[in-house]
């Protein structure tokens, strides 16, 4: 998942760049190293605004390809259910490039700019480092081990994202990037598949099933026949069936039908057409690039501390 391991590299040079700056050579006192270092958080910005240049491009080209390449999955689905038609399909790039510019937003909101700035995370975390080393000075005398183990806490654990949850919860970079990703994917997937839908006017679909369906998906999977258009367009046989549209099913919100970690598919009301795409496989593929990548990244920060 070429997003979320761009953005992981660019977190682990960050703190690669703390560790180089914060790492005790051996040799100072405790006051020493407090002394050299406390106030040269501004340092860090430049080296930020110098990184993130040098990544834009890149992790634009990577949304803008899954993107492409979430659609395409969709409509590959939507062609093994369904067919096409002798009009062919529409070009949905104008609806695409609008939801990869609300992930941009995103990204630069909860990411890049929380990283940023005067008062950004990354600054914070440097003046706390240094904090929680002077407050420890007096309570151990091995000054190495005290600083590289609140380094190394500290940097294990991950980055700050500027995302906060309605818990109050802050989330780390690491936790929101496969969010985020399976957002845009979800949005490719809903709008592009919904229009083309529409203009093949079909009104009703399957619903697949699983155990422990959610709260928002069990009426709808009970009935196994949805009707996927809103009531006031939808024909008398359809408005027999339940609707995604009534709010009771929370469509494409973060706990309803279609929303995030739902992965119910829709299918062709003929018999014979099963799932011949598993058109959520990449969310597996996401959650293991990301476990993967943070594995990967903390036998490196020890390796750091250790050298």
């Amino acid at each position: 998942m070429k997003i979320i391991q761009l953005f992981l590299t660019v977190e682990w040079l960050i703190i690669q760049e703390l560790i180089k700056r914060l790492k005790h050579d051996g040799e100072q006192s405790f006051e020493e190293y407090v002394e050299e270092r406390e106030g040269k958080s501004g340092d860090l910005n430049r080296f930020l605004v110098v990184l993130f240049a040098r990544y834009q491009r890149p992790i634009e080209e990577a949304v803008k390809q899954f993107a492409k390449q979430s659609q395409e999955t969709i409509l590959q689905h939507v062609d093994s259910q369904w067919g096409n038609d002798e009009s062919g399909t529409p070009n949905y790039d104008d609806v695409v490039s609008k939801i990869v510019q609300k992930t941009f937003e995103v990204l630069n909101r909860d990411v890049i700019l929380a990283l940023l700035g005067s008062n950004g995370i990354v600054r914070r975390l440097y003046d706390e480092i240094i904090d929680a080393i002077r407050e420890q000075q007096d309570a151990v005398s091995d000054d190495l081990a005290v600083i590289n183990g609140i380094i190394q806490n500290v940097v294990e654990n991950g980055l700050n994202s500027g995302f906060v949850d309605k818990n109050g919860r802050i989330w780390k970079v690491r936790s929101v990037l496969p969010v985020i990703v399976r957002h845009l994917m979800n949005d490719v997937y809903s709008e592009v598949e919904l229009r083309e839908l529409a203009r093949m006017r079909i009104e009703l679909v399957r619903v697949g099933s699983f155990s422990n369906p959610r709260e928002a998906c069990a009426k709808l999977q009970a009935s196994g026949i949805i009707c996927i258009v809103p009531r006031n367009e939808a024909s008398e046989h359809a408005l027999q069936y339940p609707n995604i549209w009534d709010s009771e099913h929370a469509y494409l919100e973060a706990g309803g039908h279609r929303g995030i970690n739902c992965r119910h598919a829709w299918l062709s009301m003929l018999e014979d057409k099963e799932i011949v795409l598993d058109i959520f496989a990449e969310v597996d593929t996401i959650r293991r690039s990301s476990e993967v990548r943070r594995k990967w990244l903390n036998k490196r920060v020890k390796k750091e501390l250790e050298d």
